[in-house]
């Protein structure tokens, strides 16, 4: 059914968000597909179900070990958008994580996507951001941000690899992927957006293997370099919209609380 929509969420922490989330999305328009962090040992599968009253949820069986920055978070989110489009062809996917919570009623986020119909919904940054992100071989992504002596060890390992690269002007990708582009992992893609991002990543994976955040270009540079950066909308300005309220300028990112209500609700 080309109306529904796919709503495509990343959950690893913070159950109490995600269950008032799944409240949120439970709509007769929506298949909800949901990948629980392997790491979670304790996760209430049942209990999630129980919450859900009329859309689908989808909880996929085989759960990836996600690691911040590492190849495993670009193979989980494929991983939900295959499963989605082998299961049926949707408006929208929507790809979340399971500590959003929508800032509209199922209403207003449909009749939007009504009214904007065959857009792709993906942000780009603007300023300049460092492509040796996926240029340069990174190793040891998997043991960072880990507060140990180990994953000391691993940083340091990392910034001499990385130095070493920078001295023998190293690059691993030169222009097999088009013109190489960033923005948030959070998207909203059409079916067609979609279909077209699994074909091709068939492909492309292999150049991010060792990339570093790669989450943050592989959508980006697919989409930009094929006809459907066409249909990305602009604003005013000419600045390419996400659909996300994430605020990089008061924090990394800033936590919203009880007193941005009001700007939320409005933005």
């Amino acid at each position: 059914m080309k109306n529904k929509h796919a709503y495509l969420i990343i959950a690893h922490q913070n159950f109490y968000i995600l269950e008032r989330l799944l409240l949120l999305l439970d709509d007769s328009r929506n298949d909800i597909y949901l990948h629980i962090d392997k790491k979670q040992k304790h996760a209430d599968v049942a209990f999630f179900k129980s919450l859900i009253k009329h859309a689908n949820l989808f909880i996929l069986d085989k759960r990836l070990d996600v690691r911040w920055g590492e190849v495993s978070q670009i193979q989980c989110e494929l991983h939900l958008f295959e499963t989605a489009a082998k299961t049926n062809s949707y408006s929208y996917y929507h790809l979340i994580s399971g500590v959003d919570l929508p800032l509209k009623s199922q209403d207003e986020i449909h009749h939007f996507c009504e009214l904007n119909a065959g857009k792709e919904f993906i942000g780009f940054q603007t300023t300049e951001w460092d492509k040796t992100r996926l240029q340069y071989i990174h190793l040891f992504t998997r043991k960072l941000r880990f507060r140990t002596l180990r994953s000391k060890y691993y940083d340091r390992l990392h910034a001499i690899l990385w130095r070493i690269q920078g001295k023998l002007r190293y690059q691993r990708v030169g222009t097999q992927l088009g013109e190489l582009k960033k923005g948030s992992n959070w998207v909203r893609l059409t079916d067609n957006g979609v279909r077209f991002l699994i074909n091709k990543m068939k492909s492309d994976i292999k150049f991010y293997r060792f990339s570093f955040c790669g989450d943050e270009i592989y959508k980006h540079t697919a989409i930009y370099n094929s006809p459907f950066r066409d249909n990305i909308p602009r604003d005013n300005n000419n600045t390419t919209r996400s659909l996300r309220a994430i605020d990089w300028l008061r924090g990394a990112p800033y936590t919203y609380t009880i007193d941005d209500l009001e700007l939320l609700l409005c933005s």
